[in-house]
């Protein structure tokens, strides 16, 4: 595993940018009033000094790479991104304009995800790159992390979007099993479960996942790891832990209560064994 690091990396002298966007707009994409409202939730998150301002003019400004000649811009996102509330109405929509007026150009390739297979990082990154000895060794530990929490002795609580239990990642029934442990654990006393809702989408595009440890007895963070295509990020510096457990409380207080969320997960479980056709609105 890696421990974090920070470059710098220039983008403005590439040819072709390839961008993989799950809870927002491609930044390269966005108008200046949907970056707004992103960057606003990110400066909450991280309690870092609101310079919107200056960020959307950078933000603008980088964008003029689209229209140089050479230039090529690859762009997949999921469909819950077209309709995630991460800003209001008004300028959601002029964001979706501003898409439909870039679907055109023949530098952009925008593809966004309209089905059950959607691209999902961790699995992608495995069918890809891992060798089927190393994914058994994968899902061997993750049996064994769920064992020391089915035996009580660790608390575990959760912040998931809405987004997660709405599209099942591969069939339906798979998906029906994973809605059906998540109701099981959070029935566990040591576990709760808490759903973002589709209307705290700012939230969702200013926050990557990540996993908060502690260590004793108290409850103050200790590590922040995050997984990325091709390792495990460990977040240690003070400073840093300190933003995350803000981000996990801010989180956790803008989550639908473990009651609201274990019959939001329900309800998605009746359109399944129902039989209905899988929502798409």
């Amino acid at each position: 595993m890696n421990t974090r690091r920070r470059r710098r990396v220039r983008t403005s002298g590439s040819t072709t940018q390839h961008a993989l966007s799950t809870a927002a707009v491609s930044g390269i994409l966005q108008t200046a009033d949907y970056a707004r409202h992103v960057f606003e939730r990110h400066a909450t998150l991280q309690r870092s000094p609101r310079d919107t301002e200056a960020a959307v003019r950078a933000r603008m400004k980088r964008q003029e790479w689209l229209y140089r000649p050479g230039k090529r811009l690859n762009v997949l996102m999921p469909e819950s991104v077209l309709w995630g509330r991460i800003c209001p109405p008004d300028v959601l929509a002029a964001q979706l304009g501003r898409l439909l007026g870039v679907v055109g150009m023949d530098t952009i390739n925008l593809s966004d995800v309209l089905d059950e297979r959607l691209v999902v990082v961790e699995d992608w990154h495995a069918e890809l790159t891992l060798r089927p000895d190393y994914i058994a060794q994968l899902i061997e530990v993750r049996r064994r992390r769920q064992e020391r929490i089915a035996e009580g002795g660790v608390k575990y609580s959760a912040v998931i979007w809405e987004a997660v239990i709405e599209h099942p990642l591969s069939t339906i029934e798979t998906h029906r099993e994973q809605l059906l442990a998540l109701l099981e654990a959070g029935e566990r006393e040591n576990v709760t479960v808490r759903v973002l809702p589709f209307s705290a989408g700012s939230l969702v595009a200013a926050a990557n996942a990540f996993a908060a440890f502690s260590f004793d007895s108290e409850s103050a963070v200790e590590a922040v790891t995050m997984d990325d295509l091709m390792s495990t990020s460990i977040v240690e510096s003070p400073t840093d832990l300190a933003v995350y457990a803000g981000s996990f409380d801010l989180l956790c207080s803008s989550a639908l209560t473990p009651e609201e969320s274990a019959k939001l997960i329900l309800s998605k479980l009746q359109v399944i064994e129902e039989g209905m056709s899988w929502p798409r609105s």
